[in-house]
């Protein structure tokens, strides 16, 4: 299962979008690694080039925003997503 949830930030200023799920989680080695290009945390064959968290990374920052990934407790981790608020011209 995948939960998402918003929220405003509490200055105001910012919004962020939680996504967190059940899977093996990451623990805090893997979570300062797991945003660098061509990371797979070792996994070798299930697909993929480790570009897509490298990615979605530096687009955050190009927004001036951040992406940034904590275990979620027993099971999974939690991904966020915070970007600035603009006013709407």
């Amino acid at each position: 299962m995948v939960t998402c949830t918003g929220q405003r930030g509490e200055d105001g200023r910012t919004v962020s979008l939680t996504v967190r799920d059940q899977g093996p989680g990451v623990d805090s080695e893997q979570a300062l690694r797991i945003f660098n290009k061509f990371e797979r945390l070792g996994r070798e064959n299930d697909g993929g080039s480790g570009l897509g968290l490298y990615i979605s990374s530096r687009l955050a920052k190009a927004m001036n925003g951040d992406l940034t990934v904590e275990n979620a407790g027993e099971a999974g981790a939690a991904f966020r997503l915070t970007l600035p608020l603009f006013e709407a011209e």
